[in-house]
């Protein structure tokens, strides 16, 4: 379609055509946009019997979806932002070693952080504040030297392999995040993941 954004990818631009798919706004939405569309003329006080009728309703169930997403409704479907909870927070650090599964094509990687997107999605909705980024790969180890910062490349462990990616999680304890962990996706793919509380003062 000529009408789509250049700037996402096609699974994104499928997820997003399919967000809104069947659903219907409430009846008190549906009134509101009728009124402000009708207001500025996008809709006649007397349409045609059987012509202006047919196209005025999707175009009002169009705005109407327009408005439901700015004032975040969402479609119903768009969850709120979870809570940042009182107890400790836990940093998993996700590394890749050789026995690490990578993805063999561009459309694997994007399965992959969709794969891990979903994990952290649902970890956020059972009460947990989530946080994470996947890492790039341009990095350095940067140790003190007798000549100054010895800069090492690539930035890759000799025992647990490449720092690549990161999630924060609220537990109770380290036995709380330790079984949050083992859902991680990483480790289903052969990476390894260390969980470490932070210190807050």
């Amino acid at each position: 379609m000529a009408d789509e954004r250049e700037d996402l990818e096609p699974g994104e631009r499928d997820a997003l055509r399919s967000w809104g798919a069947g659903w219907e706004p409430p009846a008190e939405l549906r009134e509101q946009t009728r009124a402000a569309v009708h207001e500025r003329g996008l809709i006649g006080t007397r349409p045609a019997a059987g012509r202006r009728a047919r196209w005025a309703w999707p175009a009002v169930a169009a705005a109407a979806a327009a408005l439901a997403f700015v004032l975040g409704i969402g479609l119903g479907r768009k969850p709120a932002a979870p809570a940042a909870p009182a107890g400790p927070l836990y940093m998993l650090l996700l590394y890749e070693d050789d026995a690490y599964r990578a993805p063999a094509t561009p459309e694997d990687h994007r399965a992959r952080v969709q794969e891990y997107s979903s994990w952290a999605r649902r970890t956020a909705g059972s009460g947990r504040y989530v946080d994470g980024n996947e890492l790039g790969s341009e990095g350095r180890w940067c140790r003190p030297g007798p000549d100054g910062l010895e800069l090492t490349t690539p930035a890759t462990d000799p025992e647990r392999g490449t720092l690549s990616g990161y999630f924060v999680i609220g537990a109770k304890s380290l036995d709380e995040a330790i079984a949050v962990t083992r859902g991680c996706p990483h480790l289903h793919h052969g990476g390894t993941v260390e969980v470490r509380k932070i210190t807050t003062g």
